[in-house]
């Protein structure tokens, strides 16, 4: 691991750790999953929450103090990111075997009942396990999701193929509305990091068989989507399937706000969630 993104991720579990987290291992298929997770304190149905491709648990620093006082929140590290590690030889994971591993470590858990949360990446996941585990999943909330199949989205790998600086400033400015300049300033650690957990082939070895359009519409539980609205990474024709599949679905947008609105957004991503996992659902077209 780069050692900039080492100790940012540290500083990271810190604050996590300040918050009454607890800083968490579990064994399971091709390695031991790292996770967060504060204590259970209420009736409210727990939450789990699945970061984006390249990044970890800490893509939610800004989100779970907002979190941490009324929900029992679980934040995953996917296996080969964050603090999790992957074993026997693998050097990365494809789709699928994240789903497998993830629904795994759900089932060890033991959560019987749960709000899976998903950005990007981390939303074709949450979806994926929803169509697995209808019963345990009672709300599905994807943010800026990938795992739709649209023309154009095969153009992902190009961005994905990340060999210089040049390649990972193109990327970021894609994925952000404004693009923070002292980003600018880790570059090569970024990078590094990103080829280490060899973001660019899990992107590369995607077939079209692992999107899942067939399987929307048997989604039963409710649907709910924040959609950073300038986004330039995912194009809105991954919503226009997501509607087209799914008729209770719910939208809500964050203007001016590229793919993570989480981060780059926080606070208006922050009370759209909150009224979300409360049951206040308008739907915007």
């Amino acid at each position: 691991m780069s050692r900039l993104i080492d100790i940012a991720h540290r500083l990271v579990r810190r604050k996590y750790l300040r918050l009454g987290f607890k800083s968490l291992t579990l064994p399971v298929q091709y390695g031991t999953i790292h996770y967060f997770e504060n204590e259970k304190t209420s009736s409210r149905p727990t939450i789990v929450l699945l970061h984006g491709i390249g990044t970890s648990s800490g893509t939610w620093m800004d989100v779970l103090p907002h979190l941490a006082t009324r929900y029992h929140v679980v934040a995953v590290d996917f296996l080969g990111f964050g603090f999790s590690k992957l074993e026997g030889g693998r050097s990365y994971l494809r789709v699928g075997e994240h789903c497998d591993t993830t629904e795994e470590f759900l089932k060890r858990k033991g959560l019987e009942k749960f709000t899976l949360v998903g950005h990007s990446f981390g939303g074709w996941i949450a979806a994926a396990l929803a169509f697995r585990m209808p019963q345990r999943v009672g709300h599905l909330l994807l943010v800026n999701t990938a795992g739709m199949y649209y023309q154009g989205v095969e153009n992902l790998r190009a961005l994905f193929t990340l060999r210089t600086t040049r390649d990972l400033n193109r990327l970021l400015m894609q994925m952000w509305y404004r693009y923070p300049w002292y980003y600018r300033l880790f570059c090569r650690s970024i990078l590094a990091d990103m080829k280490e957990r060899c973001v660019g082939e899990i992107i590369a070895e995607v077939e079209k068989k692992d999107f899942l359009n067939q399987e929307l519409s048997s989604l039963c539980m409710a649907v709910s989507v924040i959609w950073g609205a300038e986004d330039r990474l995912i194009s809105k024709d991954s919503l226009v399937v997501l509607k087209n599949a799914i008729p209770h679905l719910t939208v809500s947008f964050i203007e001016a706000c590229g793919h993570v609105p989480q981060l780059e957004r926080s606070a208006e991503f922050s009370s759209v969630l909150l009224n979300l996992l409360e049951g206040k659902r308008d739907v915007v077209d």
